[in-house]
């Protein structure tokens, strides 16, 4: 590989891991301040109640568990096999 087209691949890959960080920062961000307003009630403590530490990890869990459940379904249809594809359509 001449060094141009290196340079540019490793360019390439870079971009993809920037793009692919910044997704994920807006899941994060968006999943943190979604449960953090769900979730925290007391400002007057330091501390963390019990339940409020058990709101923030069922909201967490189930916003990923949504988030999995939405990407899959605007996932390339062409990554199921076409036995399965099949057989989805029948039921």
């Amino acid at each position: 590989m001449s060094q141009p087209a290196l340079t540019q691949t490793i360019n390439e890959t870079s971009e993809k891991q920037v793009e692919q960080f910044r997704e994920f920062s807006k899941i994060y961000n968006t999943m943190s301040e979604l449960c953090f307003n769900q979730c925290v009630w007391d400002f007057g403590t330091t501390e963390i109640r019990n339940r409020e530490e058990r709101c923030a990890m069922n909201c967490t869990e189930n916003y990923m568990k949504a988030s999995k459940v939405m990407g899959n379904s605007f996932a390339p249809t062409a990554t199921v096999p076409d036995s399965l594809g099949a057989d989805l359509a029948d039921q």
